[in-house]
C-alpha cells in the first residue's frame, strides 16, 4: 500500500474536529484531522468507548483542550481552540485482519475534514457522561502531572472488539502511559537532593 506514511514522527497542524461513529459497529469517537503538509493529512480517532475514554480525556486535555465533549464536534470547531494546533505525530504499521495499516499517536508540541457518521444528540449525551466521569476521575487522583511526549503508543485501540479495523487513511490514537513519579528526596536543613550522610 504505497499511501502509508513511513513508521516515524510527523510534526502536523490539527485543522478540524468532529463526534463521529466509524466501521460496521458504529463505535464511537473524537475524529481530529491534522494537516501534515501540503498534500498529506490524516484523520487521528480518539475512541470513546468504555475502555479507551479515559485514554481519549487524557490526549484531549494535553492537547490543551478544557471544553466538555459536545464542544468537540465541527460545529465549535471555531472556539474549541483545537485548529491551528502544532501536534506530533508517531505512526507505526499493524497488521489488522490481514492488512497493514497506520496506527497513529497524537501528542502535543512542546513549545510550539471528518469521514465518519456524524454521532446523534442521545450518542452524545451518553458519551458527554462517560466523558465527565473519565475527566473527573482524572482530576481525583491526581494525574495532573505533565503529560510525556512519549513515542511509547498503546495497543489499546486495535484490542477494541467494538473498533472496526479503520480505513488506511486513519487509525485510532494510542494511549501514553507516563512514567511513574518519584518524590524529590528532602534532606534536614532544607537542602534538597544532598547527597545522604
Amino acid at each position: 500500500m504505497n499511501n502509508l506514511l513511513a513508521a516515524g514522527s510527523y510534526q502536523g497542524t490539527i485543522f478540524g474536529h468532529d463526534l463521529t461513529a466509524v466501521g460496521d459497529r458504529q463505535t464511537p469517537c473524537v475524529e481530529i484531522s491534522v494537516k501534515i503538509d501540503e498534500n498529506t493529512t490524516r484523520n487521528v480517532l480518539l475512541w470513546m468507548t468504555d475502555r479507551a475514554i479515559e485514554g481519549t480525556v487524557k490526549t484531549l486535555r494535553s492537547l490543551g483542550y478544557t471544553g466538555s465533549l459536545q464542544g468537540l464536534a465541527m460545529e465549535q470547531e471555531d472556539s474549541s481552540g483545537l485548529p491551528g494546533t502544532p501536534v506530533k505525530l508517531v505512526v507505526k504499521h499493524a497488521e489488522y485482519n490481514g492488512k497493514t495499516v497506520e496506527r497513529i499517536g497524537i501528542y502535543p508540541v512542546k513549545g510550539a475534514g471528518s469521514t465518519g457518521t456524524k454521532l446523534e444528540r442521545d450518542a452524545i449525551s451518553r458519551l458527554e457522561k462517560l466523558f465527565k466521569n473519565a475527566d473527573s476521575k482524572l482530576q481525583e487522583g491526581g494525574r495532573d502531572e505533565e503529560f510525556e511526549n512519549s513515542d511509547a503508543v498503546d495497543d489499546v485501540a486495535l484490542e477494541e472488539e467494538e473498533a472496526p479495523a479503520p480505513p488506511v487513511t486513519k487509525a485510532p490514537a494510542k494511549r501514553v502511559v507516563a512514567p511513574p513519579r518519584t518524590p524529590a528526596k528532602v534532606v534536614s536543613r532544607g537542602m534538597r537532593n544532598a547527597p545522604p550522610f
